[in-house]
């Protein structure tokens, strides 16, 4: 219920916000149509615009509606129509909406008018989106001849500035009071205020009323005046109160800008002067708001250090009241104790910590110099005694570290320091010192070099290259596992070298600025490319961190700490899943085109077939016209080719051929078929290796990869060349496998290459090589299919192909196809055919009804009664009604409604023993794929002629007249 109550609260209050806003643009609104002269919609006075802008900015998108109704308002209620009005309020609406996106995304939305920046970009901004509501008010007026074409310009200008001043003149002011909304002057600032006012009437009413000359330049130091001495929200508010003064006078044909020129023209001028008034106002404010603000800021920053500067004398007055206190407990707390020792009178006396440091309850014995020497450990004592007796002869300070035996057996290190007091005879008068127990500090010491050693051997260990870079880029160390990336073997093979030296080229810019935001603080992650010292290149993915290098605390300078791991393999896949999503893509298209265009060829092959059988064999019988129909049956036939082409990017996995086939069979009969193709300048040298191994692949695909591949390298040949065609059986190891991108699987593969001596291919064709549709022809000599092509069937064949070219160096593809286990002999089966006379009838199902017509045509020309229906529920019904036998079904596989699968299911529960043949423009990869179909069932792909139909349908019928005897 609470969330109910809020909602309907927040319905409500946006609701009175679009009312209101509704009501102030449509007011708005009228006012600036009354000013409209090149068209009654369209006038070059429009505060609307920047009332709108204004609002967006200040609630938000949710406002929106209340411009949208506003705007309709005014104009269905001036001109034009319902539609134009629409149109037009839409595009106000657009506009607005557009406008605060772009001044909240790059002009710091309702801060734009604090900074000259973003007051550029917030000016900029709505210029340029005043284009919006300018372009599609003309354009629907025009459409709708409520303005003429002629005047389009004319009129777009006149609405583009109109709309761009109002955003300009109006917003700013809106936007300042409502973000500054309390009015904080003083009396004296009211009176400064009112004579701005009055000043400003004064000038204005002179400058565009009493007189006709171009002194409009006179206003801007009234304007000024009230940006330096009230800032940005009044020097906003002047602006518009002189716009409307100055306006008022134009279009009445006072001043300057009505003196010479018709009341449009004067208008736009004159918002074109307003506008720049307002930006140098605003912009002047904004500056003096800027100085005022940096002056609060200054004043506070100087009391507050004066408070602070304050409060450190006081407390330093109380640390002195309270000094024997405090260093009493400081000796304590950093366990050092003091000890004097008067030569005169060989006294000496300790410190209370002193005494707890040697291990004595304080006051406990009396102390003697000899017993400093006497707690001494027995390995140090020698040392010790020389030492202070060597700084007393010699008058010196003395400092060392030593180790000392408690009375309880502890042994504890202390750091001693001393000091010779003599008179000014020379003569020894005292030795004073002090000792601090530094065990724990040792101990600590002890630790951090051992946590040094074990990150150092995590370091050395980690997998990933760690290394340190200076601030200016030159390397200062590198575990081993970089060294190894980069092929180094020491450290100083690369130390002290600029970084930059193992990044790739084209990455080098990107890294520097990578580089020195990290050494400015911002830790930073990024993938590019490194260069080893072999020259090998790869992809790494590094974590830039800021390391400050210090000695004993003190800062002495900034590098970058880098953890780069290898992703080369990483890259390969994705680049390898982009390809293949790519591929998938155009394989769904390909799928989707073929399958409706298959049904047009179907049809088209057909009919020209029954066309020719028609007119018959007589070449002396419509001879031209056999001709024709013979060139009409040529191009069905390419278009079948063409999309035979297409399919093959298909989503449709490999799909095994029912045998395999001996890869030199079926090329070594392309000789001479090559040998034409390619042009007898071309010489083509054949050697056929792979002997009896057999692969799996269509032999009509195997074909249609040597002649893509031949034709490829005619073309890289044009003055002539070589091509080179061979069959060979090879093993590739794990070793060799691993090395390539697509990883085959080790094992027997039938190697065909396929070189030629042309002109080669650099990295970036290279890259592209298998795209479909890329080609480096000229426009109109290449579809870009070609080697697209046999990329697609080697991988639907589970193959493997690769291309090594140079330019100037030729051009070289490998083809590996996996060799099949030896297989037994297939038995060849003979089937009987019936009589040619026997009636049948047969059951035609498509939802195409070119190909239904065609395949009814032919097989009726052909002695066969023919039954056709364009569904699959209309079949049903047809085979329920008809009492006579059907001999074969002849249907589509896949149809609105009911699939022809299913069409055969439900016959055959009336029919048993019905046989079908299926028709699909997919094509029979697609169709298995997607499991539409049974793997011996009968598949005639789209399109097909009239032998294929008749051959088929003659089969299946020789099949079950076989079965049933």
């Amino acid at each position: 219920m609470n969330w109910l109550t809020k909602r309907a609260s927040g319905m409500r209050q946006d609701a009175i916000v679009w009312l209101v806003l509704a009501t102030v643009y449509a007011l708005a609104g009228k006012l600036g149509l009354a000013l409209a002269f090149v068209n009654p919609s369209a006038t070059p006075v429009w505060p609307p615009t920047g009332i709108a802008l204004a609002a967006i900015l200040i609630f938000g998108p949710r406002a929106s509606p209340g411009i949208f109704v506003g705007a309709f308002f005014v104009n269905e209620t001036t001109s034009g129509s319902l539609a134009t009005s629409l149109a037009i309020a839409a595009g106000n609406t657009l506009e607005a909406v557009v406008g605060a996106y772009l001044v909240n995304r790059f002009a710091a939305g309702r801060s734009a008018l604090n900074r000259g920046k973003t007051l550029a970009l917030f000016v900029l901004i709505a210029a340029s989106v005043s284009t919006v509501s300018a372009t599609v008010g003309v354009t629907a007026l025009s459409l709708a001849g409520f303005a003429a074409w002629p005047e389009y310009g004319r009129i777009w200008l006149t609405w583009w500035l109109g709309d761009a001043v109002g955003a300009v003149v109006v917003a700013p002011a809106l936007l300042l009071w409502a973000t500054h909304p309390r009015v904080t002057w003083t009396r004296s600032q009211l009176i400064e205020l009112a004579l701005v006012l009055f000043s400003l009437i004064g000038v204005g009413w002179a400058v565009f009323v009493a007189f006709d000359y171009p002194i409009g330049f006179l206003t801007l130091p009234v304007c000024i005046w009230a940006a330096f001495r009230f800032g940005q929200r009044e020097a906003a508010t002047a602006t518009c109160v002189l716009s409307v003064l100055a306006t008022w006078a134009t279009v009445h044909g006072h001043g300057s800008f009505a003196a010479t020129q018709p009341a449009n023209a004067a208008l736009l001028e004159l918002q074109l002067f307003m506008a720049v008034t307002t930006i140098a106002g605003v912009a002047i404010g904004g500056a003096v708001m800027g100085r005022q603000e940096a002056e609060g800021a200054l004043r506070r920053s100087l009391e507050s250090a004066v408070d602070t500067r304050t409060r450190q004398l006081q407390s330093t007055l109380e640390q002195l009241r309270s000094s024997d206190v405090r260093f009493t407990e400081a000796q304590q707390l950093a366990n050092i104790g003091g000890w004097d020792w008067n030569a005169r009178d060989d006294t000496t006396t300790w410190s209370e910590e002193f005494f707890r440091i040697f291990g004595f309850e304080p006051h406990s014995v009396v102390p003697r110099f000899e017993h400093l020497f006497e707690v001494v450990h027995p390995q140090d004592r020698e040392t010790v005694s020389a030492r202070v007796r060597a700084a007393i002869e010699n008058r010196q300070s003395f400092e060392f570290e030593h180790r000392i035996i408690r009375p309880d057996g502890q042994v504890r290190t202390v750091r001693a320091n001393g000091r010779v007091v003599v008179d000014d005879e020379g003569q020894l008068v005292r030795v004073w010192g002090t000792a601090q127990d530094i065990t724990a500090l040792k101990e600590a010491e002890e630790t951090v070099r051992q946590s040094e050693r074990r990150l150092q051997t995590i370091i050395d260990a980690e997998p990933a290259c760690v290394k340190l870079v200076s601030s200016e880029g030159m390397l200062l160390d590198m575990n081993p596992a970089g060294l190894e990336m980069i092929g180094a073997e020491k450290l100083t093979q690369v130390v002290g070298r600029p970084i930059t030296d193992l990044v790739h080229p084209a990455d080098r810019n990107r890294y520097l600025e990578v580089h020195r935001a990290a050494s400015a603080g911002s830790p930073a992650r990024w993938e590019f490319r490194i260069v080893g010292l072999g020259g090998g290149e790869r992809w790494v993915d590094s974590h830039m961190v800021p390391f400050d290098l210090s000695t004993n605390g003190h800062k002495t300078a900034v590098a970058v700490l880098g953890v780069t791991s290898d992703v080369t393999e990483r890259k390969r896949l994705e680049d390898q899943l982009r390809q293949s999503q790519k591929m998938d893509a155009l394989g769904r298209l390909a799928a989707g085109i073929t399958h409706d265009f298959n049904n047009f060829v179907t049809a088209l092959i057909g009919y020209t077939e029954l066309a020719l059988k028609q007119i018959g064999e007589d070449e002396t019988v419509y001879p031209d016209l056999k001709n024709d129909l013979r060139e009409i049956l040529a191009v069905g036939q390419r278009a079948s080719a063409l999309t035979r082409q297409l399919l093959i990017f298909s989503r449709s996995p490999a799909l095994e051929p029912a045998e395999a086939i001996r890869v030199d069979d079926v090329i070594a009969p392309l000789d001479g078929m090559l040998t034409q193709l390619i042009g007898r300048t071309i010489r083509i040298h054949t050697l056929l290796r792979s002997g009896d191994s057999h692969v799996r692949i269509d032999p009509r695909h195997l074909e249609q990869i040597v002649v893509n591949l031949a034709t490829n390298a005619r073309d890289a040949m044009p003055q002539g060349g070589v091509v080179t065609i061979e069959t060979s059986v090879v093993e590739l190891d794990d070793t060799y496998a691993a090395r390539k991108p697509a990883q085959p699987a080790p094992g027997s593969y039938v190697q065909l290459t396929v070189s030629d001596t042309g002109a080669g291919m650099d990295e970036n064709v290279k890259a592209h090589l298998f795209e479909p549709f890329f080609t480096t022809k000229p426009a109109g000599e290449g579809t870009g299919l070609g080697l697209a092509t046999v990329y697609g069937i080697v991988k639907q064949s589970g193959g493997y192909i690769w291309v090594y070219s140079e330019p100037g160096r030729g051009t070289t593809f490998k083809l590996y196809f996996p060799v099949m286990p030896d297989l037994p002999p297939v038995q060849e089966q003979r089937i009987a055919r019936a009589g040619d006379d026997e009636y049948h009838t047969i059951l035609i199902v498509d939802d195409d009804e070119h190909v239904r017509a065609v395949a009814r045509d032919v097989l009726r020309e052909s002695g066969y009664r023919v039954m056709e229906a364009h569904s699959g529920e209309e079949a049903d019904h047809l085979a329920a009604t008809y009492a006579g036998p059907i001999h074969l079904l002849v249907t589509d596989v896949v149809m609105p409604g009911m699939t022809g699968v299913d069409l055969v299911q439900r016959l055959r529960g009336s029919r048993p023993g019905l046989r079908a043949v299926f028709m699909s423009g997919y094509g029979q990869r697609s169709i298995a794929h997607h499991g539409l179909l049974e793997a011996n069932a009968m598949l005639l792909e789209k399109p097909f002629t009239s032998e294929q139909l008749l051959a088929l349908v003659r089969a299946e019928l020789d099949t079950t007249a076989q079965r049933t005897h």
